[in-house]
């Protein structure tokens, strides 16, 4: 039986590179509260880059309230570049060419 995990305990700045996810990867996450102030920095609009904090990136794409809360993300390629926004009180910064990105998926 495969022993990967499906389910982390994040905290506010975890990101999906430092959960070392691969293309395809589909794991729930766990956000404590207020990770819209605590967060680590977001780059990206719908798809996010790897090194965004995921629970911040939950937040902004409306998968997830302020409280926290449970959060899917898939692992997709990267892309050419991505669009900052602000949504949900968050702002995400824009970026070039990156090599990997995280998006959310419904359950």
């Amino acid at each position: 039986k495969d022993k990967k995990k499906d389910k982390v305990e994040a905290n506010c700045r975890t990101t999906a590179k430092s959960l070392k996810l691969a293309k395809g990867d589909v794991i729930k996450v766990k956000c404590p509260k207020k990770c819209d102030k605590k967060g680590g920095t977001v780059w990206g609009t719908k798809d996010y880059t790897a090194d965004s904090s995921i629970c911040k990136a939950a937040i902004h794409a409306g998968a997830m309230k302020k409280k926290g809360g449970k959060v899917k993300i898939r692992m997709i390629k990267g892309k050419k570049k991505y669009k900052g926004s602000k949504k949900h009180g968050v702002k995400t910064k824009k970026y070039g060419k990156y090599g990997a990105s995280f998006t959310f998926v419904k359950d």
